[in-house]
């Protein structure tokens, strides 16, 4: 396991600004040292208990509002909690 989670959030898209319940975080997930994106990354907003995972690209979708926490994994490196902000 690498002794620092290397992931880097860049969120391309924060938020659809239609209905709070439509909301979502748009986003990809590249190894900072690499610059590589990662496949099949392990995003689960704990707020509201929904996941997802990263698609072949390191993209992912997924519904969260402002102060929900998204927890991201993946085998090899170290999980880390993200805050959504706008």
């Amino acid at each position: 396991m690498k002794p620092l989670f290397t992931f880097i959030l860049l969120l391309t898209s924060l938020f659809a600004f239609s209905q709070e319940d439509d909301t979502e975080v748009l986003g990809v997930i590249v190894d900072a040292t690499t610059n590589y994106t990662l496949e099949d990354v392990n995003i689960v907003n704990i707020n509201q208990v929904i996941g997802t995972t990263t698609n072949n690209k390191g993209e992912f979708k997924l519904k969260a509002k402002v102060n929900d926490t998204l927890h991201l994994s993946y085998i090899g490196y170290k999980s880390i909690k993200v805050k959504v902000t706008n």
